[in-house]
């Protein structure tokens, strides 16, 4: 952990040179580094879609004796309209009760998917990610990072992560890093769901299905002509 955390704010003192400039659509490579600025479904009518699932999952950052940090995350699925594909998104509460903030969210998952990040201006207001980061190596990992963190009392936008994923299954790992006091690297690894392709059936079980359909209807013929 301490090395891919190493490479990631590596990447983001070398993001500091970037010219920030508008875009609708953040394509995420691996190795790639982006500025966020935001997107509605007005925009980019792709994000239009139904909400399959939306789970919210509590945690706890202990501070190393500063405290805690203590609030939900909200996991949400949503499938386009447009194409039938998932969009994985996150919103983050930190609790008032908390003694730090929250300054990067990380999950991984998406090594074989194209990845397409942003946050969502049109959804609920709060505190929105100011970069992303894919790594070259762990290349399944995607880090949205808060240049203004998380406080405690306030929440973040929906950012998201859309793929070209059709399913999905709870096998992915979430890591939400915490600051507050003297305490620095601090986190909170979590479950949460990456994108998978359906697995087609064998051959044999079509095969098998297509036969239990014909012999049904020879069923029904028989029925009909003693009738």
């Amino acid at each position: 952990m301490a090395t891919r955390h190493r490479s990631f704010f590596a990447a983001l003192i070398a993001a500091a040179t970037l010219v920030a400039t508008d875009a609708q659509a953040v394509s995420l490579a691996p190795g790639a580094i982006e500025p966020l600025f935001g997107t509605t479904a007005a925009a980019r009518p792709a994000l239009e879609g139904n909400i399959i699932l939306d789970t919210l999952r509590p945690f706890t950052i202990n501070l190393s004796g500063s405290g805690t940090i203590k609030g939900t995350i909200q996991d949400r699925i949503v499938r386009s309209d447009d194409d039938g594909t998932l969009d994985f998104y996150f919103r983050i509460v930190n609790d008032a009760s908390s003694t730090g903030a929250i300054n990067f969210v990380q999950r991984d998952g998406f090594a074989d998917f194209t990845t397409d990040v942003d946050w969502r201006v049109d959804g609920l207001s709060g505190v929105a990610p100011s970069w992303t980061f894919r790594e070259p190596v762990f290349e399944s990992q995607i880090t949205f990072f808060f240049a203004n963190p998380i406080d405690p009392g306030e929440e973040s936008r929906f950012f998201f992560v859309k793929t070209n994923g059709t399913d999905y299954l709870e096998i992915a790992d979430g890591v939400l890093g915490g600051i507050g006091g003297d305490a620095r690297g601090n986190s909170f690894v979590f479950d949460t769901f990456e994108p998978i392709e359906p697995i087609p059936l064998p051959a044999a079980v079509w095969l098998f299905g297509s036969g239990l359909v014909g012999l049904t209807a020879v069923a029904r013929r028989k029925r009909r002509t003693r009738s």
